[in-house]
């Protein structure tokens, strides 16, 4: 079997809940995240990016279980991008504990401070015990405390600044990117409200090269050139981003399709892309599924030479192989 990458967006919907399009139901479950599988020869590496509440249903409907995840990254502390249900679950706290596997396998958690704590606070708030802190310390960029639950790895959980991981089995790389976002959460105060990570994940093997990002608002303003920066010298094949604003508003917390299409072009024009890079939205709110929303999209997919793809529902896949990145069925745009 052939080297590839298969990603699936076992969530492509956003914080907030569809209710119609022309009177008809839409998206009954629309939860963000997806799921990317490494595969070498009959070997498979799993990683999941973010975990919101119903994540678990998702996987479920993708065929995928719980078990499968090696590696999980959280881009940020809202509630739809991370869960108190997939930590309860590893310490059977949850009804998930019912896979016979889940619990055997340990996970390493990669995110930004507000997260880690995050994580630290639900636990210790449901009260599960025992578990206990038994390693503090630093691999490379990466701070580390380690849970476990009874006497046995479970967890280790990686407070991130940004940096790069390197996973020899798979012969993959996960640059952490910063990306702000204006969000308000319960560490505000202390300075880690406004910070968000994307992942840039390049498979070594294949020389493929995607970005996951969402609930972004750093290709523009003070930090662009950082931003920019951290992408410099990857070659982009894919771009995965989540809710960009389709049309203006007062008030965004996210960027604006037209200027995020417009930074994917400088990119592109610098040659840090692709001739012509893939660039698929998800984390879709309601406003995306309006009729004039998607005419007002499509105008401005046309100033630019990308290939754009909208995913109309959970549990799309994506796969990337040494000569190409092609799409399963089912696919808005």
């Amino acid at each position: 079997m052939k080297s590839k990458i298969e990603i699936i967006l076992t969530g492509t919907g956003a914080a907030e809940p569809v209710y119609y399009i022309k009177g008809k139901q839409s998206w009954t479950r629309r939860h963000p995240g997806a799921v990317v599988f490494i595969q070498r020869e009959n070997k498979r590496f799993a990683i999941k990016i973010d975990y919101h509440t119903h994540s678990d249903i998702g996987m479920l409907e993708a065929k995928i279980p719980s078990s499968a995840i090696d590696i999980l990254l959280i881009s940020h502390a809202h509630e739809d991008h991370l869960s108190y249900r997939f930590f309860a679950s590893k310490i059977g706290d949850c009804p998930l504990r019912a896979d016979p596997l889940f619990n055997k396998k340990p996970v390493t958690v990669y995110g930004p401070r507000a997260v880690i704590d995050t994580i630290v606070e639900m636990l210790a708030r449901k009260n599960i015990f025992p578990f206990e802190f038994r390693r503090r310390g630093v691999i490379g960029s990466y701070q580390f405390r380690s849970i476990v639950y009874p006497r046995k790895k479970i967890l280790t959980l990686c407070e991130t600044r940004g940096g790069t991981l390197i996973n020899p089995f798979s012969k993959i790389e996960i640059k952490f990117v910063s990306a702000r976002h204006f969000y308000q959460s319960a560490y505000a105060s202390r300075g880690f409200g406004k910070k968000a990570f994307g992942f840039l994940i390049r498979d070594q093997e294949i020389r493929k090269t995607f970005l996951y990002l969402t609930d972004y608002a750093d290709m523009i303003g003070s930090a662009r050139e950082d931003f920019f920066e951290a992408l410099r010298g990857y070659k982009i094949d894919l771009f995965i981003l989540g809710s960009p604003i389709p049309l203006k508003e007062k008030k965004a917390a996210h960027m604006f399709l037209d200027q995020t299409l417009t930074a994917i072009r400088e990119l592109r024009n610098d040659g840090e892309t692709r001739k012509n890079p893939v660039v698929v939205f998800t984390h879709l709110s309601d406003r995306w599924l309006f009729p004039e929303t998607i005419k007002r999209a499509k105008e401005i997919f046309k100033k630019y030479k990308f290939e754009i793809w909208l995913p109309p529902r959970d549990g799309v896949k994506l796969e990337l192989s040494k000569k190409k990145i092609t799409k399963k069925a089912g696919w808005l745009i």
